[in-house]
């Protein structure tokens, strides 16, 4: 459910490249008229940048990409450290969802990404995205900050980003006011939409619901259509206004 966004201005979502996204990832970028990948920023250790959950034997578990950084690295700039984590990461993938309904059907397609040569985390990281938008046949267009040679920092970069591509409303996470100044945008003439996502299915292995998975786990278990349906519901924006009053 979407609450106050406009249909005649332009919206903005961006968020880092991470490494195969959740639900709520794609549920924003479905709300956006476009979506920017912030890549030209600090890289984050033990993020989600080179890394996620899937269900194993009941339990959470990390699929994690080995990389090569420092504390200065960017994103852009973060290497794959080496090739081990191919075969690992997809025998644990089979183990965990061969009896779904779904794994002939998108397994393949993630072997695929798997079994490309990439060297750095981000073509990785993209390559998996774009196969799940092919998948759903999502079509929100795509930019990368660094194409945007923009230098400033913090709120005004992400203003910056905005008006590069004339937008008029940002949908963001809760978790960015600790750094973003609502005010900056209210100055530029730019809504600023707070986004949450709750995405509740049925799992088909157990009955307990598992949240904060990466997508595959929904995408072994439901068809296209039915997933892209869950994921569409499960996402709300609220204007950064009611979201205070509401506090």
């Amino acid at each position: 459910m979407t609450m106050n966004l406009s249909n005649t201005k332009k919206v903005i979502a961006i968020h880092q490249p991470e490494c195969l996204p959740w639900i709520g990832f794609f549920n924003k970028m479905m709300l956006a008229d476009e979506y920017i990948f912030l890549d030209d920023v600090q890289y984050c250790k033990r993020n989600f940048q080179n890394r996620n959950q899937i269900v194993f034997n009941g339990s959470k578990l990390y699929l994690t990409l080995p990389v090569n950084c420092s504390l200065s690295s960017i994103i852009k700039d973060v290497k794959i450290s080496n090739s081990s984590y191919i075969q690992k990461h997809l025998k644990t993938l089979q183990r965990a969802y061969c009896k779904e309904d779904f794994y002939h059907s998108f397994f393949p397609l993630l072997e695929k990404v798997y079994t490309t040569n990439h060297q750095f985390l981000i073509d990785f990281n993209l390559s998996f995205i774009s196969l799940v938008r092919k998948y759903l046949q999502i079509d929100t267009p795509l930019q990368l900050s660094s194409k945007f040679q923009i230098n400033s920092t913090k709120t005004q970069r992400i203003i910056d980003l905005i008006q590069s591509l004339s937008g008029r409303q940002y949908i963001t996470g809760e978790v960015s006011l600790n750094y973003l100044n609502p005010t900056e945008f209210t100055k530029e003439s730019i809504s600023l939409f707070i986004h949450s996502t709750n995405p509740i299915y049925k799992n088909k292995r157990n009955e307990n619901f598992t949240s904060h998975l990466s997508v595959i786990d929904l995408l072994m278990q439901y068809s296209s259509c039915e997933a892209k349906s869950i994921i569409l519901q499960s996402g709300t924006t609220i204007a950064y206004s009611s979201f205070i009053a509401d506090r």
